[in-house]
Parts: C-alpha cells; sequence; structure tokens
C-alpha cells in the first residue's frame, strides 16, 4: 500500500503511524522532509480497518482510516 503526502517540504519532524481499532501501533516510520510517498507491507496484516496518522512535532497534521481485506 502506499500513503501520499502533501507539504512535507514545511514540517519538520514528520512521523506516519498506523493503529488497528483496538488503538495497537502496527507501524511507525519518520518521513523525511519532502518526501512524497510512503510505502507499506499490510501483507501480514490481520483484515480489518487501521487508521493512519500523520504528525509533526507531536501535532497531528492528518489521519484517514483504510480497510485490510482478505
Amino acid at each position: 500500500m502506499t500513503v501520499v503526502l502533501k507539504n512535507t517540504i514545511y514540517y519538520p519532524d514528520i512521523v506516519l503511524a498506523c493503529y488497528d481499532m483496538t488503538g495497537r501501533k502496527v507501524f511507525h516510520a519518520g518521513v523525511l522532509k519532502g518526501q512524497k510517498e510512503v510505502r507499506l507491507d499490510i501483507s501480514g496484516w490481520v483484515a480489518g480497518l487501521y487508521m493512519a496518522v500523520v504528525t509533526s512535532q507531536g501535532r497531528v497534521m492528518g489521519e484517514k482510516r483504510f480497510v485490510v481485506m482478505r
């Protein structure tokens, strides 16, 4: 899966994290300044609903729900 990011050139210390619906963090990665995409290998993830959250210096800049289907 590819997460497309916008405006990363303007924000420092960007992090992409994904959580399952129980709140368990299943993915966490730093994002480079100017980076436009992050590729996730979700092949081992359990089917269900997840939340991707992008933060900069601890502030939420965006979030999006997505479904993993098998």
